[in-house]
């Protein structure tokens, strides 16, 4: 199954080469890291953004593109940096994000990023839920760090040799995820074994 890793560490130091970007329709963007995302990856910005004013972006789309330039600066890391995905995730970027089209939106992601792992050896990707957790004309989000963490994996759940990172900010309680790994009968086998092996030793 997928490694899901909550962490506060900043978005744009991650090593994933897949970056994930929640964003609207309409394409405004509010969010700081946005706002930085979309002067690193101008090229990806100037897609999504003639998508949004044309009408093309619906919710739960996920759109990728493959990075083509990057400016660096102080405090980023993006080299190892492929793809940026644009997930649309709400309808303007003033309104409140439901769990269910956070779920659909992943939903539609995950056979590309399955193609993007088979294809182009895709093993880590990363995911900033500060975003969504946003308040807006003070009102609250209608989801919050668990629903994010549970949404991604229980849709995940059976991709093997995927670590996908939710980022979020220091002052978000990160979600606790259970990794869980299933042993191959191979070693499941071996470890018998062993147990067997260690208690004939000391009976003996």
């Amino acid at each position: 199954m997928a490694i899901i890793l909550p962490t506060h560490e900043p978005f744009l130091q991650t090593k994933a080469q897949v970056l994930v970007l929640p964003v609207s329709a309409d394409g405004n963007i509010l969010h700081p890291v946005l706002m930085r995302c979309k002067s690193l990856f101008a090229d990806n910005y100037q897609i999504y953004y003639k998508s949004a004013m044309q009408g093309e972006l619906r919710l739960g789309q996920a759109m990728i593109n493959r990075l083509q330039k990057q400016h660096t600066g102080l405090g980023v890391q993006t080299g190892r940096t492929e793809y940026i995905v644009n997930l649309i995730t709400q309808e303007f970027v003033s309104h409140r994000i439901s769990s269910q089209t956070l779920k659909i939106a992943i939903k539609n992601l995950k056979p590309k990023i399955y193609d993007l792992m088979r294809f182009n050896g895709i093993r880590r990707l990363a995911f900033i839920g500060s975003p969504l957790l946003m308040t807006h004309l003070d009102k609250l989000p209608n989801i919050n760090a668990d629903d994010i963490a549970s949404i991604w994996h229980d849709i995940f759940c059976d991709i093997t040799r995927l670590t996908i990172e939710l980022h979020f900010s220091k002052d978000t309680v990160l979600p606790i995820i259970k990794n869980h790994l299933k042993m191959n009968d191979k070693l499941a086998k071996m470890l018998t074994l062993a147990i067997v092996v260690e208690l004939v030793d000391t009976l003996s």
